[in-house]
């Protein structure tokens, strides 16, 4: 039988929550490794090149609220540019494709009304979610037992502004109106610090990293001094009174303390000894992986630009739910990128891979015209077969939140959760990743001292 290699301290993931864990606790003097699953660094943070330039498939462009992840960018010299979509963007709905400018689309003037009434509505409902908290909301109980779909039916009297609501969360959650619980819509929300950066495929200006956000990733772990271990898949995890034993697909560790920075839906894939506390363990067997595809398209210049488009959508119709425009700044190649989540990634899986291309490409070209339909090169990301890395974002059926909120950022004895699920401020995003890993590392130094 082998030995157990040891650290005072493993992090599991080398995604931003799990790095910025490692860095800290690592400038505590606390003998520290990394163990993840997948073959790369960056957890939901992927940057790869399409016909030369580098696109973000997972988190990229972020507010410039996130002032966390742009420090980070910045100490690293990871340069920030500052992105402003100009031109119309487009509305892909019913059996009309319509150019627009402005936050809100052109519709009915009835229907306009009640879709702006709406967004202030749910604005309003967002800051009586305390952050961090929101099984604490007066109406929390309530609005976790109703799906948002089924509060835009009885509250939003037209049908295409429900559709329009409708797709605007599935572009943000990676999940159908019918699946998300209101009140996990709520939190999102004020967590962000309103509903634009929630329920737009860009609120802008916004701010992009330069060679891709996983440059970020790769960097931060380049400066640390501790090992990174690739491909290593954690299976269980067993605490007594003094350490930490896990079983890997690479052999026996211990240590001292764990840190736990995955998503919570990639959790539900470890065996725990003991078993978690009821609320954890409920957490993680109810918190789905979100359905989302990827799609990125490389042209020779940028037509939609051409056409006075900014190559930002918001579609009912379909596969794609939202694309915007990928460009770096500068290059001759032009990128849009789109994204199909829920139901629709579901019926597009099922299809062949020349198939998927066809269905998304002949979608852009009725959104964007003719000049559009033969891209050079077409790249597919599908975050639903990462079933262990928890899919590329977070979102709660309803009875999640109310049952388990209190759960998401306890630690467990030796074991210490961290995450951008678990996040307060910017959950589910990049600086929220940030935020969570420096309070894991807090939390873990504070029973660990300093060396």
């Amino acid at each position: 039988m082998s030995v157990a290699r040891t650290a005072d301290v493993i992090v599991i993931g080398a995604g931003l929550a799990g790095l910025t864990a490692a860095r800290r606790i690592e400038h505590g003097g606390h003998h520290t490794v990394v163990l993840e699953a997948a073959d790369r660094i960056g957890g939901r943070v992927l940057t790869r090149t399409i016909a030369g330039i580098p696109v973000d498939f997972g988190g990229g462009v972020v507010s410039p609220a996130c002032d966390r992840v742009i420090a980070l960018a910045q100490s690293l010299g990871v340069r920030t540019v500052a992105i402003e979509a100009t031109g119309r963007k487009v509305l892909d709905h019913g059996g009309t494709v319509q150019p627009y400018r402005g936050p809100l689309p052109r519709l009915r003037p009835l229907a306009l009304g009640e879709l702006g009434l709406t967004l202030g509505r749910l604005e309003a409902m967002a800051r009586l979610v305390p952050p961090g908290r929101p099984m604490a909301a007066r109406l929390g109980a309530r609005w976790d037992e109703l799906t948002v779909e089924e509060w835009l039916s009885a509250n939003v009297r037209s049908a295409d502004a429900r559709a329009l609501l409708g797709a605007a969360v599935a572009a943000r959650f990676g999940t159908d109106a019918h699946d998300l619980s209101l009140l996990s819509m709520l939190f999102a929300i004020h967590s962000a610090g309103g509903i634009a950066p929630q329920l737009a495929a860009r609120g802008g200006p916004d701010i992009a990293f330069v060679g891709g956000a996983q440059m970020i990733t790769q960097r931060l772990a380049a400066r640390l001094r501790c090992d990174i271990r690739l491909s290593t898949t954690v299976e269980a995890i067993s605490q007594d009174e003094e350490r930490v034993q896990l079983r890997t697909t690479d052999g026996s560790w211990s240590a001292r303390r764990v840190v736990l920075a995955v998503p919570v839906a990639a959790a539900a894939h470890i065996e725990f000894t003991p078993a978690l506390a009821a609320r954890r363990a409920e957490l993680h067997a109810r918190t789905p992986t979100p359905r989302i595809v990827r799609f990125a398209f490389a042209f020779d210049g940028t037509p939609w630009r051409d056409d006075g488009l900014s190559g930002e959508s918001l579609s009912t119709n379909g596969p794609m739910c939202s694309t915007i425009d990928g460009t770096p700044a500068g290059a001759e190649t032009g990128v849009l990128v789109g994204t199909v989540v829920g139901s629709a990634a579901d019926r597009l899986a099922a299809d062949t891979p020349t198939g998927r291309r066809d269905r998304v490409v002949s979608q852009l070209t009725r959104m964007f015209g003719d000049a559009v339909a033969s891209p050079c090169e077409v790249a597919e990301v599908d975050w639903t077969t990462q079933a262990r890395g928890g899919g590329l974002a977070a979102y709660w059926p309803p009875g999640v939140l109310g049952r388990t909120g209190r759960a998401f950022r306890r630690s467990i004895d030796r074991l210490h959760f961290a995450g951008a699920d678990t996040a307060k401020r910017q959950n589910g995003r990049l600086d929220g990743a940030i935020e969570s890993g420096e309070r894991a590392a807090d939390e873990v130094i504070e029973q660990l001292g300093v060396r």
